[in-house]
């Protein structure tokens, strides 16, 4: 799967609710959240964002 970085997932990105302060962790979660990924992670924070399935 190639994701290319576009204006979309950043804006996003910048619309999260502040729970993490990390930027790419935040672009991560955004990506997740468009793509309904599951992310493996054992920051406890990033399963705080509605709609992430986290795996760790």
């Amino acid at each position: 799967m190639n994701v290319l970085l576009d204006a979309r997932l950043c804006c996003a990105a910048a619309c999260l609710p502040p729970i993490h302060r990390d930027p790419f962790d935040r672009v991560l979660v955004a990506l997740a959240q468009t793509q309904a990924l599951t992310l493996i992670t054992s920051d406890g924070n990033i399963a705080k964002y509605p709609g992430v399935k986290t795996l760790w």
